[in-house]
């Protein structure tokens, strides 16, 4: 059973007034639940409050669903968790660190003009004109 946001957001917040029902069918055996990159990449926009971060510990509440809500395709969930970190330990935006977590399980580099990914320590290629 795919599920989306609103999911997410209820399994996180024990006060949430959804948090029985998702608790209930994620320990439900006889249903897969899952969803995708785009349902995380909203959980942590939601989240985010430009310049104060997040304020939780942002790799482990993305281990601790992903436990529970699995990313399909599979592979997603480790740009999920290096852009947890980014977010964690940088001063990248949810995108931007979503772009990283991408660009690094992509195994590629990223072409941009912006600098937090240098900040990341991505392999960035820049897309800005060289100086003459």
């Amino acid at each position: 059973m795919y599920v989306e946001t609103d999911f997410l957001v209820a399994l996180f917040r024990p006060d949430d007034w959804l948090h029985d029902q998702a608790s209930a069918t994620v320990e439900d055996e006889t249903r897969y639940v899952h969803t995708s990159l785009l349902a995380y990449v909203e959980f942590l926009t939601l989240a985010y409050e430009p310049g104060t971060g997040i304020p939780f510990d942002v790799p482990r509440a993305v281990a601790n669903l992903l436990e529970a809500v699995p990313i399909e395709p599979e592979r997603d969930e480790e740009a999920a968790l290096a852009a947890a970190t980014f977010l964690d330990e940088h001063d990248a935006t949810p995108f931007d660190a979503f772009h990283g977590g991408i660009s690094i399980t992509g195994g590629g580099e990223i072409h941009s003009s912006d600098g937090i990914y240098d900040e990341l320590g991505l392999d960035r290629l820049p897309l800005e004109p060289e100086e003459k």
